[in-house]
């Protein structure tokens, strides 16, 4: 165990406890203790003994589809245009086409 503190360097450590002013009695307190955290955490099974600070995020592209669907919903519930439902036009040319888009009140439609 003491060989492998003496080949660790402060780097390895977040840095939070100033790791290399510690004296070697003191880093074998700090690595026991986290040890005892992990021991206990991996006994407890419960998410409720981690504090947990701000949201997940997404991790999987499905998790991000599951968000923007979300999103899109919240959206739509604003938007005062509805949203078009299929639709099949037809025009004979593309100026007929452009003249109809004009002619929409929903940008949605333009």
């Amino acid at each position: 165990m003491r060989r492998s503190q003496a080949k660790r360097v402060s780097s390895d450590y977040d840095g939070h406890t100033e790791f290399d002013r510690l004296t070697p009695e003191q880093r074998l307190m700090w690595l026991s203790q986290a040890a005892q955290f992990v021991v206990a955490a991996r006994q407890s099974g419960r998410a409720d003994h981690v504090k947990v600070v701000g949201n997940r995020i997404a991790e999987t592209p499905a998790e991000y589809l599951v968000q923007l669907c979300q999103l899109r919903r919240r959206i739509d519930r604003w938007n005062p245009y509805p949203r078009p439902r299929g639709q099949v036009f037809k025009f004979r040319t593309w100026e007929d086409l452009e003249k109809w888009r004009q002619s929409q009140t929903n940008p949605r439609l333009r």
